[in-house]
């Protein structure tokens, strides 16, 4: 079945790796993959590292990980900053070419792999903004509900279609946030 997880609020990725690890926790073979995000100093995938669950990141990585990681730096996110981001409004043409290879590749992965569940984050985004057509993440997705595969595609905003296509449909909306509200960047543990 396919869940989709979207909206500006906090907490889209978080549920979908908690769906993640009941499954784990039930034995299940699942994945993670990053699109649109690459490695980086993200505390879930400490845990998926830990527990020795497959991850993939399939996108710009943060220049400063390393550095935000021990602490030394903080995110720099601002309006514009894109250095581990696509550029929503206008995706380079590295980007679009990224997003072409990292998808070819999380297709092939994914049919050529049992696995019970996997997350695509991103995936959502990624259509809305246009780096997928409609038919082709229709036909990818058709592929995938042939088996009894649990799969769950996150993103900030979505496509209409996409809502169509999925059993279950989850919208996180935001009432408040540090960020906006007081200026407060991501925090450790918190927000990555």
């Amino acid at each position: 079945m396919l869940h989709l997880y979207y909206g500006p609020g906090k907490g889209k990725t978080t549920a979908a790796l908690g769906l993640l690890l009941r499954a784990y926790g039930h034995g299940l073979k699942g994945a993670y993959f990053g699109l649109m995000k690459g490695a980086g100093y993200y505390g879930e995938v400490e845990a998926l590292t830990a527990l020795g669950v497959e991850k993939y990141f399939l996108g710009k990585s943060c220049p400063y990980a390393g550095l935000i990681k021990i602490e030394l730096k903080t995110c720099p996110v601002y309006p514009g900053c894109n250095l581990c981001h696509v550029n929503l409004q206008n995706p380079s043409p590295d980007d679009k070419k990224l997003f072409f290879e990292g998808f070819t590749w999380i297709r092939e992965k994914i049919i050529s792999t049992n696995y019970q569940v996997v997350i695509l984050d991103e995936l959502a985004l990624s259509a809305k903004i246009g780096l997928i057509s409609e038919q082709k993440l229709k036909s990818f997705i058709e592929e995938l509900k042939k088996g009894e595969m649990e799969v769950i595609i996150t993103g900030r905003e979505t496509p209409e279609y996409l809502k169509v296509y999925a059993e279950y449909v989850t919208y996180f909306a935001e009432e408040k946030h540090p960020f906006r509200d007081l200026g407060i960047t991501s925090r450790k543990g918190v927000e990555f």
